[in-house]
């Protein structure tokens, strides 16, 4: 059931026109207003409407009304039709619409995505190419079927530059959870209780021991 107060921040998004990536950057900047339920995030509805100048949703969370019905003078006039002139007619049945929304100014263009052999558009890869530095994420190091590290960084792409240049770590393959930097202590605590990668943990089950950093980059494969 559509929640009349709240709505996630994709959603936010699909009333702007721009991708998930995008709306998420948006809050970021402050330029989508949010609350925090629990460890969601959510956008308010009438302060979001408010802000694009979208007018406040109804009862059913939208931005404007559906048709209105005929009323009863109008009705009996639009079953007889065919006895009136056309410009009663069609007065008398059109549905009265809301003043049309303006429009809202994106930060993101619209852009196609393919062309017409399919390859990408530059337009598209512009629009939606991942920031390079600044990026919070807690990330996995992983060989064959297991996990072998899991780490946290708010410069993501060089820690894990740094894993590769310096070999202490053998690993093949890299898994990375963007997210808040608020948020990575709890997420790596977490994500390494649930794997007990070998660079991380001495012994495994409910009593491992954390490993210190030092000590896990000499830990043997």
């Amino acid at each position: 059931m559509t929640n009349r107060y709240i709505m996630t921040v994709p959603e936010a998004g699909a009333i702007l026109g721009v991708s998930k990536n995008c709306a998420y950057e948006m809050v970021q900047r402050g330029e989508i207003p949010t609350v925090k339920i629990g460890r969601l995030l959510k956008v308010p509805k009438k302060q979001f409407f408010d802000k694009f100048g979208l007018g406040e949703p109804d009862e059913d969370g939208d931005t404007g009304g559906g048709p209105t019905p005929p009323s009863a003078d109008t009705a009996p006039a639009a079953a007889a039709g065919e006895q009136l002139g056309p410009e009663v007619v069609a007065d008398s049945m059109l549905p009265a619409f809301p003043a049309p929304v303006p429009p809202v100014e994106r930060s993101e263009p619209v852009v196609r995505r393919a062309d017409d052999t399919g390859l990408l558009n530059l337009d598209y890869i512009l629009a939606n190419a991942a920031a390079f530095s600044n990026v919070s994420a807690v990330y996995f190091l992983c060989s064959a079927e297991e996990v072998v590290y899991v780490g946290k960084s708010t410069e993501v792409y060089e820690r894990i530059s740094n894993h590769a240049r310096e070999g202490k770590r053998r690993f093949s393959r890299v898994f990375m959870l963007s997210c808040a930097p608020r948020d990575l202590d709890y997420l790596e605590r977490r994500y390494i209780a649930k794997f007990q990668p070998r660079y991380n943990v001495i012994g495994k089950g409910p009593r491992c021991i954390v490993r210190p950093a030092e000590e896990a980059c000499d830990a043997d494969l």
